[in-house]
């Protein structure tokens, strides 16, 4: 989005998420009620996943060629924790940033399914994957 778009006229999006291979799921709470607590980012501190991250090449390349292969307009890419807020623990999230209505939810759900599948043949059991709809606003320091 240039500095002179403006935002989107809906609500953005989440478009996927999958969950890690290993998740165990013990909790009755619905998705509304979980989404009512609030949820915060977080970094993703001493997860291996982060040493992977910050290698040029190799993983994060795979995902971006993934990406690409299948059409999604991604915007961002980052490995984050995303927790619920005064809960301690906070799973770790491979979140994909896309524009805006430019992903169906089962195109979503696939994307979010293959990107995963590399995930886990890399090692990474534990990692949930988020895409959701983002909007990039201008750099206001330099004005």
């Amino acid at each position: 989005m240039s500095q002179s778009e403006t935002p989107p006229d809906h609500d953005l999006a989440r478009i996927a998420y999958v969950k890690s291979i290993s998740w165990k799921d013990d909790s009755e709470e619905t998705v509304e009620e979980l989404v009512a607590k609030g949820y915060e980012l977080r970094p993703i501190g001493n997860h291996e996943i982060g040493k992977a991250w910050n290698l040029t090449g190799g993983l994060p390349s795979e995902i971006a060629n993934l990406l690409d292969s299948m059409k999604v307009q991604w915007s961002s890419m980052d490995v984050v924790r995303i927790g619920i807020v005064g809960e301690q623990f906070a799973p770790a999230v491979l979140h994909i940033g896309i524009t805006p209505r430019s992903l169906s939810v089962h195109d979503g759900l696939m994307a979010a399914s293959k990107c995963q599948e590399l995930l886990v043949q890399h090692g990474f059991i534990d990692v949930d994957v988020e895409i959701s709809e983002v909007v990039h606003w201008p750099d206001f320091r330099n004005r």
